[in-house]
């Protein structure tokens, strides 16, 4: 019989996990991210809009802290459980289950956001390229997509 923890851990240990970040190896990801957009981009830019900017912001896609709870080390320090995404709006609307991806990259919002965010999403056609939205961060992307659907009650 086999027994992985990250599948079966809340099976096991009844207890959450603790959810507070281990520095060290969140740095690394960090790492791994930003030297991830010098390779595709040459320098490090929003992967949504493409622009440079000072503080770009490594965005979880499977929250650090729910995987942690569910004791996914390996997602809550994965390069591929993570964008790049500009502060402001692109990050806030993304951590917040406001906007999430489809698996070509394309952004999703919710049906009655009629921000100005959304607008200039949509007139300059932002989205993930593929490249980013690589298998592993596809399917890092479903567990979003699925916290966006309950969030906005909106089937996407």
């Amino acid at each position: 019989m086999e027994i992985r923890l990250v599948d079966q851990a809340n099976k096991y240990i009844p207890e959450p996990g603790n959810t507070k970040r281990d520095s060290y190896r969140f740095g690394l990801m960090k790492k791994a991210v930003f030297e991830e957009s010098e390779r595709l981009y040459g320098k490090d830019v929003c992967w949504l809009t493409k622009k440079e900017s000072m503080g770009l912001v490594v965005s979880h896609i499977y929250a650090s802290a729910e995987a942690l709870r569910n004791y996914d080390n390996d997602a809550a320090y994965d390069p591929n459980n993570a964008l790049l995404l500009l502060p402001g709006n692109p990050d806030q609307f993304f951590d917040k289950c406001k906007m999430t991806f489809d698996q070509n990259g394309y952004p999703i919002f919710n049906d009655n956001d009629q921000s100005s965010f959304v607008s200039e999403v949509t007139k300059n056609q932002y989205r993930i390229d593929k490249a980013i939205m690589n298998p592993e961060r596809c399917k890092y992307m479903r567990i979003h997509n699925k916290w966006f659907e309950e969030k906005n009650h909106q089937s996407i």
